[in-house]
């Protein structure tokens, strides 16, 4: 129970009106390296929790760059992909317009390998 009210609490500061609070987390390296080491039990409460899973990596993945595109190629290595999984990947590619494309040449080049 506490762990699902801090996750959504940490949602609702992601997508409310903190946008430099968020934009600053994004650049702090020590705060990048522990998303990506709770990224594997965030990913898991995908499927039910879309809704509280998303916003907090679609924020920060809009200000870092190397973040999203972790995101992408750790996503693309990882099997049992649900629809709901796939929809995400597709929310991280177009997060960053200057990015997207970048982002769909990794999507194309996996599928095609």
């Amino acid at each position: 129970m506490q762990r699902e009210n801090s996750l959504n609490l940490l949602s609702n500061f992601f997508q409310g009106s903190f946008t430099e609070s968020f934009k600053m987390i994004s650049h702090n390296e020590h705060s990048i390296e522990q998303f990506k080491v709770m990224f594997d039990s965030m990913i898991s409460l995908l499927d039910s929790k879309a809704d509280v899973i998303k916003p907090i990596f679609l924020a920060l993945c809009s200000s870092n760059a190397q973040l999203g595109s972790w995101i992408i190629q750790h996503r693309l290595c990882l099997p049992n992909a649900s629809k709901e999984k796939i929809k995400f990947l597709g929310d991280i590619v177009s997060s960053s317009t200057e990015l997207m494309l970048d982002r769909i040449v990794t999507v194309q080049a996996f599928l095609l390998n």
